[in-house]
């Protein structure tokens, strides 16, 4: 074997061990993105769960209350890293918490439920609930 040869030789096998360390950095990379993409996800469902179990948790609360049972409820300022939107059906006994990254929804205990003039409404604000005559009244 020549010196041209096995110069040729290792040059190439420098580009075939130069390439497999790049492609496992790219694997690397994008594995990471994935995961941190992921783990926002996660996180933004977990905190709009938590949002619509404790409004769903204070609605139900003043509803077994009885009759004079108040509360105020102070929304969190964000839930999944952005604003929110809640949206409550009496017909269907849900909250809705709704986000840009997506949302979820749970159920409470009473159908009698509304703000003074629907029983489907959002909250938008921190909110006094109040159980009036065996109704709660949201707002």
């Amino acid at each position: 074997m020549g010196v041209a040869q096995k110069t040729g030789q290792t040059s190439l096998e420098f580009l075939y061990a130069v390439a497999m360390v790049l492609l496992v950095f790219t694997m690397s990379t994008v594995l990471f993105y994935q995961s941190q993409q992921d783990s926002t996800a996660i996180t933004s469902f977990t905190q709009s769960k938590l949002v619509c179990q404790a409004v769903a948790s204070r609605i139900s609360a003043v509803a077994a209350g009885g009759d004079g049972t108040a509360s105020i409820f102070s929304l969190p300022l964000v839930a999944g890293g952005t604003n929110y939107t809640i949206f409550i059906s009496g017909k269907n006994r849900t909250v809705s918490v709704s986000h840009q990254g997506g949302g979820t929804g749970c159920l409470f205990s009473t159908s009698n439920i509304s703000n003074g003039s629907a029983s489907s409404f959002y909250i938008a604000s921190d909110t006094p609930i109040r159980n009036v005559q065996g109704g709660v009244l949201v707002g």
